[in-house]
Order: structure tokens, then sequence, then C-alpha cells
């Protein structure tokens, strides 16, 4: 802990990595584990605010925080860690209210970022873990494939042919090796309710069925994951677009655009 009294007695740890990697899980994994609430706190959505209402919306949460014993998740932090300039007056007020915010906080804080490339020198004296995450290699994508069909398996309510899937897994990491662990989450779970919608589809349009009678469980095929695959494939293509002119405005649009296409 630190000399001066009620500094140094948190723990503050930074995780860095490409977007959709699910670095909010990791915090959500740990604060499960600790049986503590957790609070999160999206920075992009104070960026707006006047240094003066930033220094106290953020007051707040941590006070409120730190009295119910919760982790704190600041995520996608990047506009309060990337290093100061001369002609962002009001992003470096931010900065130093929230540098000063952390030296006294004593609880812990976790801090998430996928754009940043360099971290403000002030940072590192008061991050006590810096954690990076690498880029899926082909055992890393086959093995979350693995999950996400446990997962489906656990979940019950849906058949298919884990070799199949398996086989279009390989296939996807030689042709799109960039897929993250988020996007394999979503694929799988949109080719899972692409398969649902199709078979509710088809019970309605049998003939003679008996009333009540137990129906056949939905089939998801590779033909549903190459649908699902392609839906997030124009996403990640209008995000790469928005990453580079740094506007979020436009997400919502995307995503609609998204649920038409995978459901047509």
């Amino acid at each position: 802990s630190d000399l001066i009294r009620g500094k140094g007695r948190g723990l503050i740890i930074l995780l860095n990595g490409r977007r959709g990697q699910d670095l909010s899980l990791t915090v959500e994994v740990i604060a499960k584990i600790m049986r503590r609430p957790l609070h999160r706190i999206r920075c992009t959505d104070l960026s707006h605010l006047r240094a003066a209402d930033f220094e106290k919306v953020l007051k707040t949460q941590l006070s409120t925080s730190f009295q119910e014993r919760a982790i704190v998740l600041m995520d996608e932090a990047d506009m309060l860690l990337a290093t100061r300039t001369m002609n962002e007056l009001s992003r470096n007020a931010m900065v130093s209210i929230t540098l000063r915010m952390m030296e006294y906080f004593q609880g812990i804080l976790f801090l998430t970022a996928t754009r940043v490339c360099t971290v403000d020198e002030a940072y590192r004296s008061r991050i006590h873990l810096s954690l990076h995450y690498p880029k899926m290699d082909r055992p890393s994508a086959i093995q979350v494939w693995k999950s996400e069909l446990q997962c489906l398996r656990v979940e019950g309510g849906l058949t298919f042919n884990e070799r199949d899937v398996m086989a279009f897994a390989k296939r996807s990491f030689t042709r799109t090796p960039d897929w993250n662990a988020r996007q394999i989450h979503d694929i799988v779970r949109s080719a899972k309710e692409l398969a649902t919608h199709e078979h509710v589809k088809s019970m309605r349009t049998r003939k003679n069925r008996v009333p009540w009678s137990q129906p056949d469980q939905p089939v998801m095929t590779t033909n549903h994951l190459k649908r699902a695959a392609k839906a997030c494939e124009y996403l990640k293509e209008e995000d790469d677009v928005e990453e580079s002119d740094m506007e979020d405005s436009h997400i919502e649009e995307v995503e609609m655009s998204v649920e038409t296409l995978a459901l047509t």
C-alpha cells in the first residue's frame, strides 16, 4: 500500500486485446467466482460529458461499488487510456480525473481496451497487472467450436452432426483465420436460431399431424452455419469501417441489416 493514507489500496488490472474477444467475459467470470456483484461502466457513454459531470458520475459509481464490495469494470476505456495530447483539453481533464479516482479507489478495478496503441505514461504506475489477449490460433479456434457445441448439447432441443460441424470449423479457419471467439459464438447461435425457425415453419405446414404430439427436434446443418457466417462477415466489414471512422452511430443500422440477412 501507498505511504499516503487512502492511496494505493486498490487493485487495477488492464485487459488489452482485439475487438470481439469478450474481454469483459473474463471479468464476469472472476466476479462470479468471487461471489461479488459486478458494476460495469461503459466509458463511451461518458465521453460526451463535461469534466465536472464526468467526475461526479465516476465518483458516484466508484463509491457505490466500494460500499457494495463490487468489482468494477470500466469497459472500452481506450479514450481514457490513450496518451494525452495538447489539443484535447476535455479528454485530458477526464484522464486526470480518472487517474486521481483510481489512486484512491480501494477495490478491484478492471479496464478493457481494444483500440489504444500507446497507454498514457501516468497509468503505468497505477496499473498493477496488464494482460494482453493474443489473436486465436487454429487449436484455440477449434477448442472454441467444441465448447460451443458442448453448450448446445447441455441446452438440448437441437441435433447436429458434430463431424460435419467440425469439418466446417476447420475449413472456416483456413479461409477466415481472423474470426474471434465472439464471432464463432454468434455464428453457432445464429445457426441454431435459423434451424429452429425453419423447423417451426415446417411444422406449421405439415398436414394430418396428430394434435399435441411431440415434435421432432430441429437439425442444425452446415447450411445454417454458412448463412450465419455470411451474416457475421457482413457485420465485420461494417465494423471495420466503423472502427476506422470512429463513428458508433452506425452500429444499430448494421445490426438490423444482419438480422434481415440471417433470416432470408
